[in-house]
């Protein structure tokens, strides 16, 4: 079975401004309602993987977005993120502590660079890196030597697009959904001749944050999005669910974003 990490929002909130999603947003959050949607979520994910959960921090609002912690690879190795906004980076040390007290292998880089935030693997075990605004393109080597293999860099272009996983979804059979205006065209180009099928989101899907979705077998757990998108997943022979995820999206995230996918490098 699968296994994911989680982080319950008991202290989840908008307090500071590090991305346009943020702006105008702080304090703004509604705690009940982002618990019962983060709720929803965790359910249905418990249904087809198995959940690991982090204890939460007062400190840390973004705490609950546990993709951002890392990227495993190869059984229980970790490469912790280094967050470029020293509001987040209070986080690293209690995912580190997590990790290692659990039995894995802490790797560390010294550039920024924000885990599955930014770095996502497809159907194939291709690595994907997302840079432009959170993750440094200098890391890149140091990544390389760590996992032993080549990553593709993607350019973002777009700040409300500031993560990969918030445009970049690559799904279980090989296709990708993805919002093209959130690249550069190098980077369009890249993306376009290296996959066979994909579903181009339009703009209004892409700011609902329909490609920051949890792919879990063949299931496939999106914010709320549009007819378009659901049929498209549908033809694809995908099982969609939909969660609204609002509360999450007023700090810039939806359902990839609260997961961390934990299982072996394919």
């Amino acid at each position: 079975m699968k296994q994911v990490l989680m982080c319950y929002p008991r202290y989840f909130n908008v307090i500071y401004d590090i991305n346009p999603w943020m702006t105008g947003n702080q304090n703004f959050i509604d705690k009940s309602h982002a618990e019962q949607q983060w709720q929803l979520l965790y359910a249905m994910i418990r249904s087809c993987a198995a959940v690991q959960l982090i204890d939460p921090d007062k400190l840390c609002p973004d705490m609950v977005f546990t993709a951002n912690a890392g990227f495993q690879f190869s059984g229980k190795n970790i490469i912790l993120s280094n967050f470029k906004h020293v509001q987040r980076q209070m986080e690293e040390s209690h995912f580190y502590h997590y990790f290692s007290s659990h039995g894995y292998q802490v790797h560390t880089v010294s550039k920024s660079f924000e885990g599955q935030g930014d770095m996502l693997q497809d159907a194939d075990g291709h690595v994907w890196l997302g840079t432009g605004f959170r993750t440094d393109y200098g890391v890149v080597d140091e990544l390389e030597e760590i996992l032993g293999c080549y990553i593709r860099t993607l350019n973002l272009v777009d700040p409300r697009w500031y993560h990969l996983d918030t445009c970049f979804c690559p799904l279980p059979n090989g296709e990708l959904m993805w919002y093209p205006g959130a690249f550069d065209a190098n980077s369009q180009e890249a993306i376009r001749n290296h996959f066979d099928t994909t579903i181009d989101v339009h703009e209004d899907d892409a700011l609902h944050f329909a490609c920051n979705s949890v792919c879990l077998y063949n299931n496939v757990f999106t914010p709320v999005c549009s007819n378009e998108v659901k049929y498209m997943l549908k033809k694809l022979g995908y099982d969609h669910r939909m969660f609204d995820l609002s509360e999450f999206m007023k700090a810039g995230g939806a359902a990839k974003c609260l997961v961390m996918d934990i299982d072996e490098l394919r």
